[in-house]
Protein backbone atom coordinates (compact mmCIF):
# COMPACT_ATOMS: atom_id res chain seq x y z
CA UNK A 1 0.00 0.00 0.00
CA UNK A 2 1.19 3.50 -0.69
CA UNK A 3 2.16 5.72 2.23
CA UNK A 4 1.01 9.30 2.49
CA UNK A 5 3.72 11.83 1.63
CA UNK A 6 5.82 12.85 4.61
CA UNK A 7 6.07 16.45 3.52
CA UNK A 8 2.31 16.79 3.42
CA UNK A 9 1.97 15.27 6.89
CA UNK A 10 4.47 17.81 8.22
CA UNK A 11 2.65 20.66 6.49
CA UNK A 12 -0.67 19.66 8.01
CA UNK A 13 0.80 19.12 11.44
CA UNK A 14 2.23 22.63 11.52
CA UNK A 15 -0.36 24.61 9.53
CA UNK A 16 -3.58 23.34 11.05
CA UNK A 17 -4.93 23.61 14.55
CA UNK A 18 -7.77 21.33 15.61
CA UNK A 19 -10.66 23.88 15.28
CA UNK A 20 -21.55 -0.95 4.86
CA UNK A 21 -19.89 -8.07 1.94
CA UNK A 22 -18.39 -24.50 6.77
CA UNK A 23 -15.48 -21.77 6.20
CA UNK A 24 -14.02 -21.40 2.76
CA UNK A 25 -10.51 -21.49 4.18
CA UNK A 26 -10.94 -25.10 5.07
CA UNK A 27 -12.77 -25.99 1.87
CA UNK A 28 -10.17 -24.71 -0.60
CA UNK A 29 -6.68 -25.54 0.68
CA UNK A 30 -3.76 -24.17 -1.28
CA UNK A 31 -0.71 -25.90 0.14
CA UNK A 32 1.30 -26.65 -2.98
CA UNK A 33 3.99 -24.15 -3.97
CA UNK A 34 3.26 -24.47 -7.68
CA UNK A 35 -0.46 -24.00 -7.08
CA UNK A 36 0.21 -20.91 -4.96
CA UNK A 37 2.44 -19.43 -7.66
CA UNK A 38 -0.27 -20.04 -10.24
CA UNK A 39 -2.88 -18.47 -7.95
CA UNK A 40 -0.71 -15.39 -7.41
CA UNK A 41 -0.17 -15.02 -11.17
CA UNK A 42 -3.89 -15.35 -11.84
CA UNK A 43 -4.64 -12.85 -9.07
CA UNK A 44 -2.36 -10.26 -10.64
CA UNK A 45 -4.05 -10.79 -14.02
CA UNK A 46 -7.49 -10.47 -12.42
CA UNK A 47 -6.40 -7.30 -10.62
CA UNK A 48 -5.17 -5.80 -13.87
CA UNK A 49 -8.41 -6.71 -15.68
CA UNK A 50 -10.57 -5.16 -12.95
CA UNK A 51 -8.51 -1.95 -12.91
CA UNK A 52 -8.55 -1.69 -16.70
CA UNK A 53 -12.33 -2.14 -16.69
CA UNK A 54 -12.72 0.74 -14.26
CA UNK A 55 -10.38 3.04 -16.17
CA UNK A 56 -12.35 2.28 -19.33
CA UNK A 57 -15.52 3.49 -17.61
CA UNK A 58 -14.13 6.94 -16.81
CA UNK A 59 -16.03 9.82 -18.41
CA UNK A 60 -14.29 12.46 -20.50
CA UNK A 61 -14.55 14.94 -17.61
CA UNK A 62 -12.75 12.52 -15.28
CA UNK A 63 -15.77 11.24 -13.35
CA UNK A 64 -17.19 7.80 -12.83
CA UNK A 65 -21.00 7.82 -13.13
CA UNK A 66 -23.45 5.06 -12.41
CA UNK A 67 -25.66 3.81 -15.22
CA UNK A 68 -27.71 1.90 -12.67
CA UNK A 69 -28.56 4.31 -9.85
CA UNK A 70 -29.74 7.90 -10.15
CA UNK A 71 -28.21 8.80 -6.79
CA UNK A 72 -24.75 7.93 -8.12
CA UNK A 73 -25.08 9.50 -11.56
CA UNK A 74 -23.53 12.85 -10.63
CA UNK A 75 -20.18 11.19 -9.90
CA UNK A 76 -19.65 13.11 -6.66
CA UNK A 77 -19.50 9.99 -4.47
CA UNK A 78 -18.63 7.35 -7.04
CA UNK A 79 -15.60 9.15 -8.43
CA UNK A 80 -13.56 9.34 -5.20
CA UNK A 81 -14.68 5.79 -4.34
CA UNK A 82 -13.29 4.43 -7.61
CA UNK A 83 -10.26 6.71 -7.85
CA UNK A 84 -9.03 6.04 -4.32
CA UNK A 85 -9.00 2.31 -5.10
CA UNK A 86 -7.29 2.73 -8.47
CA UNK A 87 -4.58 4.90 -6.92
CA UNK A 88 -3.62 1.95 -4.72
CA UNK A 89 -3.07 -0.44 -7.63
CA UNK A 90 0.68 -0.75 -8.26
CA UNK A 91 1.63 0.66 -11.66
CA UNK A 92 3.51 -2.57 -12.31
CA UNK A 93 0.09 -4.23 -12.43
CA UNK A 94 -1.93 -1.48 -14.14
CA UNK A 95 -0.61 1.89 -15.19
CA UNK A 96 -3.28 4.61 -15.34
CA UNK A 97 -4.11 5.93 -18.81
CA UNK A 98 -2.46 9.20 -19.78
CA UNK A 99 -4.25 12.04 -18.03
CA UNK A 100 -6.67 9.73 -16.22
CA UNK A 101 -5.64 10.70 -12.71
CA UNK A 102 -5.42 14.40 -13.52
CA UNK A 103 -8.90 14.43 -15.07
CA UNK A 104 -10.33 12.67 -12.04
CA UNK A 105 -8.66 15.09 -9.63
CA UNK A 106 -9.94 18.03 -11.68
CA UNK A 107 -13.46 16.64 -11.42
CA UNK A 108 -13.14 16.31 -7.64
CA UNK A 109 -11.94 19.90 -7.38
CA UNK A 110 -14.78 21.21 -9.51
CA UNK A 111 -17.37 19.18 -7.58
CA UNK A 112 -16.42 20.38 -4.11
CA UNK A 113 -17.84 23.43 -2.41
CA UNK A 114 -15.92 26.25 -0.74
CA UNK A 115 -15.23 24.13 2.35
CA UNK A 116 -14.12 21.16 0.27
CA UNK A 117 -17.23 19.02 0.70
CA UNK A 118 -18.38 16.67 -2.04
CA UNK A 119 -21.82 15.13 -2.36
CA UNK A 120 -23.59 18.34 -1.42
CA UNK A 121 -24.05 19.99 -4.81
CA UNK A 122 -27.81 19.42 -4.56
CA UNK A 123 -29.03 20.38 -1.09
CA UNK A 124 -32.21 18.36 -1.63
CA UNK A 125 -30.42 15.16 -2.74
CA UNK A 126 -27.29 14.60 -0.70
CA UNK A 127 -24.82 12.07 -2.10
CA UNK A 128 -23.11 10.73 1.03
CA UNK A 129 -21.19 13.97 1.75
CA UNK A 130 -18.94 12.75 4.58
CA UNK A 131 -18.15 9.49 2.78
CA UNK A 132 -17.42 11.25 -0.51
CA UNK A 133 -15.39 13.98 1.14
CA UNK A 134 -13.30 11.52 3.17
CA UNK A 135 -12.45 9.46 0.11
CA UNK A 136 -11.72 12.54 -2.00
CA UNK A 137 -9.41 13.79 0.74
CA UNK A 138 -7.53 10.50 0.61
CA UNK A 139 -7.30 10.79 -3.18
CA UNK A 140 -5.71 14.23 -2.89
CA UNK A 141 -3.30 12.91 -0.28
CA UNK A 142 -2.23 9.98 -2.46
CA UNK A 143 -1.91 12.14 -5.59
CA UNK A 144 0.18 14.69 -3.67
CA UNK A 145 -0.33 17.78 -5.84
CA UNK A 146 0.90 21.11 -4.47
CA UNK A 147 -2.25 22.88 -5.65
CA UNK A 148 -4.40 20.74 -3.34
CA UNK A 149 -2.69 21.42 -0.03
CA UNK A 150 -4.98 24.22 1.09
CA UNK A 151 -7.95 22.19 -0.10
CA UNK A 152 -6.79 19.24 2.01
CA UNK A 153 -6.68 21.43 5.11
CA UNK A 154 -10.22 22.69 4.47
CA UNK A 155 -11.54 19.18 3.91
CA UNK A 156 -9.84 17.92 7.02
CA UNK A 157 -11.32 20.70 9.15
CA UNK A 158 -14.75 20.13 7.62
CA UNK A 159 -14.72 16.49 8.69
CA UNK A 160 -13.47 17.32 12.17
CA UNK A 161 -16.20 19.93 12.57
CA UNK A 162 -18.85 17.36 11.60
CA UNK A 163 -18.04 14.95 14.46
CA UNK A 164 -20.88 14.23 16.86
CA UNK A 165 -19.58 15.98 19.96
CA UNK A 166 -20.33 18.96 22.20
CA UNK A 167 -20.25 21.77 19.59
CA UNK A 168 -22.85 19.85 17.58
CA UNK A 169 -25.15 19.17 20.53
CA UNK A 170 -23.91 15.72 21.58
CA UNK A 171 -22.88 14.80 25.10
CA UNK A 172 -20.68 11.81 26.07
CA UNK A 173 -23.76 10.05 27.48
CA UNK A 174 -25.36 9.79 24.03
CA UNK A 175 -24.89 6.67 21.91
CA UNK A 176 -23.85 8.66 18.83
CA UNK A 177 -21.12 10.63 20.61
CA UNK A 178 -17.84 10.63 18.71
CA UNK A 179 -19.27 9.39 15.42
CA UNK A 180 -20.20 10.84 12.04
CA UNK A 181 -23.25 10.55 9.81
CA UNK A 182 -23.97 10.92 6.09
CA UNK A 183 -23.31 14.64 6.41
CA UNK A 184 -25.39 17.66 5.53
CA UNK A 185 -27.09 20.13 7.83
CA UNK A 186 -28.78 18.88 10.99
CA UNK A 187 -30.19 20.51 14.10
CA UNK A 188 -27.99 20.19 17.22
CA UNK A 189 -28.13 16.66 18.60
CA UNK A 190 -29.57 15.16 15.41
CA UNK A 191 -27.49 12.58 13.57
CA UNK A 192 -29.29 11.67 10.39
CA UNK A 193 -28.01 8.29 9.25
CA UNK A 194 -24.89 7.06 11.00
CA UNK A 195 -23.07 3.75 10.77
CA UNK A 196 -19.65 2.24 11.41
CA UNK A 197 -18.69 2.20 7.72
CA UNK A 198 -19.07 5.97 7.35
CA UNK A 199 -17.22 6.51 10.62
CA UNK A 200 -14.38 4.22 9.54
CA UNK A 201 -13.83 6.05 6.26
CA UNK A 202 -13.77 9.45 7.96
CA UNK A 203 -11.35 8.19 10.59
CA UNK A 204 -9.00 6.77 7.97
CA UNK A 205 -8.97 10.08 6.13
CA UNK A 206 -8.27 12.00 9.33
CA UNK A 207 -5.60 9.50 10.32
CA UNK A 208 -3.88 10.11 6.98
CA UNK A 209 -3.76 13.83 7.77
CA UNK A 210 -2.49 13.44 11.33
CA UNK A 211 -5.53 14.89 13.08
CA UNK A 212 -5.46 15.81 16.77
CA UNK A 213 -5.78 12.84 19.14
CA UNK A 214 -8.90 14.34 20.73
CA UNK A 215 -10.86 13.44 17.59
CA UNK A 216 -9.82 9.80 17.87
CA UNK A 217 -10.51 9.58 21.59
CA UNK A 218 -14.08 10.72 21.01
CA UNK A 219 -14.44 8.30 18.11
CA UNK A 220 -13.40 5.42 20.36
CA UNK A 221 -16.38 6.25 22.57
CA UNK A 222 -18.64 5.75 19.54
CA UNK A 223 -16.95 2.46 18.67
CA UNK A 224 -17.21 1.27 22.26
CA UNK A 225 -21.00 1.07 22.02
CA UNK A 226 -20.89 -0.88 18.76
CA UNK A 227 -18.45 -3.39 20.24
CA UNK A 228 -20.66 -3.77 23.32
CA UNK A 229 -17.71 -2.92 25.55
CA UNK A 230 -18.50 -4.20 29.08
CA UNK A 231 -16.73 -1.17 30.55
CA UNK A 232 -19.10 1.23 28.79
CA UNK A 233 -21.87 2.17 31.21
CA UNK A 234 -24.22 3.49 28.51
CA UNK A 235 -27.14 1.13 27.91
CA UNK A 236 -27.22 -0.75 24.66
CA UNK A 237 -30.11 0.04 22.32
CA UNK A 238 -32.77 -2.64 22.62
CA UNK A 239 -34.71 -4.36 19.89
CA UNK A 240 -37.77 -3.74 22.01
CA UNK A 241 -37.18 -0.42 23.84
CA UNK A 242 -40.73 -0.43 25.18
CA UNK A 243 -39.96 -3.59 27.18
CA UNK A 244 -38.07 -2.32 30.19
CA UNK A 245 -37.45 -5.84 31.52
CA UNK A 246 -35.08 -6.75 28.70
CA UNK A 247 -31.40 -6.43 29.68
CA UNK A 248 -29.59 -3.54 28.06
CA UNK A 249 -26.12 -3.73 29.64
CA UNK A 250 -23.03 -4.94 27.81
CA UNK A 251 -21.57 -7.55 30.13
CA UNK A 252 -23.57 -10.49 28.81
CA UNK A 253 -23.35 -9.40 25.17
CA UNK A 254 -19.67 -8.67 24.62
CA UNK A 255 -18.07 -11.07 22.14
CA UNK A 256 -15.38 -8.85 20.60
CA UNK A 257 -17.38 -8.23 17.42
CA UNK A 258 -19.19 -5.14 16.22
CA UNK A 259 -22.61 -4.25 14.87
CA UNK A 260 -23.19 -1.36 12.49
CA UNK A 261 -25.27 1.33 14.22
CA UNK A 262 -26.53 2.17 17.70
CA UNK A 263 -28.76 4.92 16.34
CA UNK A 264 -30.27 3.72 13.04
CA UNK A 265 -31.29 0.34 14.40
CA UNK A 266 -32.93 -0.88 11.18
CA UNK A 267 -29.51 -0.68 9.51
CA UNK A 268 -28.23 -3.59 11.61
CA UNK A 269 -28.05 -6.77 9.57
CA UNK A 270 -27.12 -9.05 12.45
CA UNK A 271 -30.72 -9.13 13.61
CA UNK A 272 -32.19 -12.15 15.37
CA UNK A 273 -33.37 -14.89 13.04
CA UNK A 274 -34.43 -18.39 13.98
CA UNK A 275 -33.62 -19.38 17.56
CA UNK A 276 -31.62 -16.26 18.39
CA UNK A 277 -31.79 -14.15 21.54
CA UNK A 278 -34.01 -11.18 20.65
CA UNK A 279 -32.68 -8.88 23.36
CA UNK A 280 -29.80 -7.26 21.50
CA UNK A 281 -28.02 -6.64 18.22
CA UNK A 282 -25.59 -9.28 17.03
CA UNK A 283 -22.05 -8.83 15.80
CA UNK A 284 -21.33 -9.68 12.20
CA UNK A 285 -18.33 -9.93 9.91
CA UNK A 286 -18.47 -6.74 7.86
CA UNK A 287 -19.21 -4.52 10.86
CA UNK A 288 -16.46 -6.23 12.86
CA UNK A 289 -13.97 -5.72 10.03
CA UNK A 290 -14.98 -2.06 9.84
CA UNK A 291 -14.54 -1.83 13.60
CA UNK A 292 -11.02 -3.21 13.34
CA UNK A 293 -10.08 -0.64 10.69
CA UNK A 294 -11.72 2.17 12.65
CA UNK A 295 -9.81 1.33 15.83
CA UNK A 296 -6.55 1.15 13.91
CA UNK A 297 -7.26 4.53 12.35
CA UNK A 298 -7.72 5.88 15.88
CA UNK A 299 -4.17 4.83 16.65
CA UNK A 300 -5.11 1.80 18.77
CA UNK A 301 -2.22 -0.66 18.88
CA UNK A 302 -2.75 -4.14 17.43
CA UNK A 303 -2.07 -5.80 20.79
CA UNK A 304 -4.90 -3.81 22.44
CA UNK A 305 -7.55 -6.18 23.90
CA UNK A 306 -10.30 -4.57 21.80
CA UNK A 307 -8.47 -5.41 18.58
CA UNK A 308 -7.35 -8.80 19.78
CA UNK A 309 -10.94 -9.71 20.73
CA UNK A 310 -12.21 -8.51 17.36
CA UNK A 311 -9.51 -10.60 15.69
CA UNK A 312 -10.61 -13.65 17.68
CA UNK A 313 -14.20 -13.00 16.60
CA UNK A 314 -13.12 -13.02 12.96
CA UNK A 315 -11.05 -16.17 13.53
CA UNK A 316 -14.12 -17.84 15.03
CA UNK A 317 -16.25 -16.77 12.07
CA UNK A 318 -13.89 -17.57 9.17
CA UNK A 319 -16.19 -17.84 6.16
CA UNK A 320 -14.88 -15.77 3.28
CA UNK A 321 -17.83 -16.50 1.02
CA UNK A 322 -20.50 -15.15 3.42
CA UNK A 323 -20.50 -12.52 6.21
CA UNK A 324 -21.16 -14.62 9.28
CA UNK A 325 -23.37 -13.13 11.96
CA UNK A 326 -25.98 -12.15 9.39
CA UNK A 327 -28.72 -14.78 9.30
CA UNK A 328 -29.28 -16.49 5.98
CA UNK A 329 -32.69 -16.07 4.36
CA UNK A 330 -35.50 -17.77 6.25
CA UNK A 331 -39.16 -17.20 7.14
CA UNK A 332 -38.02 -15.03 10.04
CA UNK A 333 -35.32 -13.25 8.04
CA UNK A 334 -36.69 -12.73 4.53
CA UNK A 335 -34.23 -10.18 3.13
CA UNK A 336 -30.90 -11.41 1.70
CA UNK A 337 -28.66 -8.91 3.46
CA UNK A 338 -25.74 -11.31 3.58
CA UNK A 339 -25.86 -11.76 -0.19
CA UNK A 340 -26.38 -8.03 -0.71
CA UNK A 341 -23.00 -7.10 0.82
CA UNK A 342 -21.12 -9.91 -0.89
CA UNK A 343 -18.35 -7.81 -2.45
CA UNK A 344 -18.22 -5.36 0.45
CA UNK A 345 -17.49 -8.37 2.65
CA UNK A 346 -14.58 -9.40 0.42
CA UNK A 347 -13.18 -5.87 0.49
CA UNK A 348 -13.46 -4.99 4.15
CA UNK A 349 -12.46 -8.45 5.38
CA UNK A 350 -9.35 -8.40 3.20
CA UNK A 351 -8.48 -4.93 4.48
CA UNK A 352 -8.93 -5.96 8.12
CA UNK A 353 -6.97 -9.19 7.63
CA UNK A 354 -4.11 -7.37 5.94
CA UNK A 355 -4.05 -4.68 8.63
CA UNK A 356 -3.91 -7.30 11.39
CA UNK A 357 -1.29 -9.41 9.58
CA UNK A 358 -3.65 -12.38 9.63
CA UNK A 359 -1.83 -15.68 9.21
CA UNK A 360 -2.94 -18.53 6.99
CA UNK A 361 -3.90 -18.86 3.36
CA UNK A 362 -6.74 -16.36 3.27
CA UNK A 363 -5.14 -14.47 0.37
CA UNK A 364 -5.04 -17.58 -1.82
CA UNK A 365 -8.56 -18.62 -0.82
CA UNK A 366 -10.08 -15.23 -1.48
CA UNK A 367 -8.22 -14.90 -4.76
CA UNK A 368 -9.70 -18.19 -6.01
CA UNK A 369 -13.23 -17.11 -5.05
CA UNK A 370 -12.89 -13.71 -6.68
CA UNK A 371 -11.41 -15.08 -9.87
CA UNK A 372 -14.38 -17.44 -10.21
CA UNK A 373 -16.77 -14.47 -10.16
CA UNK A 374 -14.93 -12.13 -12.55
CA UNK A 375 -16.63 -11.53 -15.89
CA UNK A 376 -14.82 -11.63 -19.21
CA UNK A 377 -14.53 -7.83 -19.39
CA UNK A 378 -12.82 -7.72 -15.98
CA UNK A 379 -15.88 -6.52 -14.09
CA UNK A 380 -17.85 -7.96 -11.18
CA UNK A 381 -21.61 -7.80 -10.54
CA UNK A 382 -23.69 -9.00 -7.60
CA UNK A 383 -26.54 -10.93 -9.22
CA UNK A 384 -27.96 -12.16 -5.91
CA UNK A 385 -29.35 -8.90 -4.55
CA UNK A 386 -29.52 -5.18 -5.42
CA UNK A 387 -30.14 -4.10 -1.83
CA UNK A 388 -26.69 -2.50 -1.44
CA UNK A 389 -26.18 -1.36 -5.05
CA UNK A 390 -23.67 -4.12 -5.81
CA UNK A 391 -25.61 -4.92 -8.97
CA UNK A 392 -23.88 -1.82 -10.34
CA UNK A 393 -20.61 -3.08 -11.91
CA UNK A 394 -18.77 0.09 -10.91
CA UNK A 395 -19.59 -0.55 -7.25
CA UNK A 396 -18.96 -4.31 -7.27
CA UNK A 397 -15.76 -4.09 -9.32
CA UNK A 398 -14.30 -1.38 -7.12
CA UNK A 399 -14.99 -3.46 -4.02
CA UNK A 400 -13.46 -6.55 -5.63
CA UNK A 401 -10.43 -4.49 -6.63
CA UNK A 402 -10.03 -3.28 -3.04
CA UNK A 403 -9.78 -6.93 -2.01
CA UNK A 404 -7.31 -7.72 -4.79
CA UNK A 405 -5.09 -4.84 -3.67
CA UNK A 406 -4.85 -6.45 -0.23
CA UNK A 407 -4.14 -9.84 -1.75
CA UNK A 408 -1.16 -8.35 -3.56
CA UNK A 409 0.13 -6.30 -0.61
CA UNK A 410 2.81 -8.78 0.39
CA UNK A 411 4.23 -8.74 -3.14
CA UNK A 412 3.89 -5.10 -4.16
CA UNK A 413 4.50 -2.90 -1.13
Amino acid sequence: MKNRPLALAILLATAVILSESGGCSQDRPVDDAATKKSTDKNSVAATRAAAEFLWNQQSDDGAWRSKTYGLLKSGQALTPFVLHTLLQVPEAICKPPDGGVDRALAFLRSSSNARGALGAADADVLEYPNYATALALRCFLLADRDEDRDRIVRMRNLLIDAQFCEPNGFQPSTLAYGGWGFGGEHSPGETGHTDISHVRHVLEALCDTGANSDVFEKAQAYLSVLQKDPHDIRPQPSLFPEDEELPTTNADKYDGGFYISSVILAANKGQPGDNRDPSHWFSYATATSDGVLALLACGVERDDPRLQDAKIWLQNHPRIDYPEGIPEVSDNYPLPWGEAIHFYHYAVRAQAYAALDFAGQWREDMAVLLQQEQRTDGSFVNTASPLMKEDDPLVATTLALQAFVCLADDQHE
